[in-house]
């Protein structure tokens, strides 16, 4: 949507092409950068789960919606409760 209003405003369509473009590249390094997880977050005063993709960094888990970083968040780790895998 924002795209297309810049068009309409007269910004020059390579320009947006261009933006969108970079947008896309760098979702895919999101994506593919090593020790990826995807995940869901449920962020603090939202009752909607997130998409986003995420990584542990020693005890931080650091995480990320969008490829434009509109919601991203970090979180130290101090305990973790221990279950059995079935």
């Amino acid at each position: 949507m924002v795209w297309a209003t810049l068009a309409l405003l007269g910004v020059p369509l390579w320009l947006c092409a261009a933006g969108i473009a970079l947008l896309l590249w760098n979702n895919r390094k999101l994506r593919k950068r090593g020790g990826d997880l995807l995940v869901r977050v449920l962020r603090p005063g939202k009752k909607r789960w997130t998409r986003s993709h995420a990584l542990w960094v020693s005890d931080v888990f650091t995480w990320r919606a969008s490829p434009a970083a509109w919601a991203e968040g970090l979180v130290q780790v101090s305990a973790a409760p221990a279950t059995e895998s079935a």
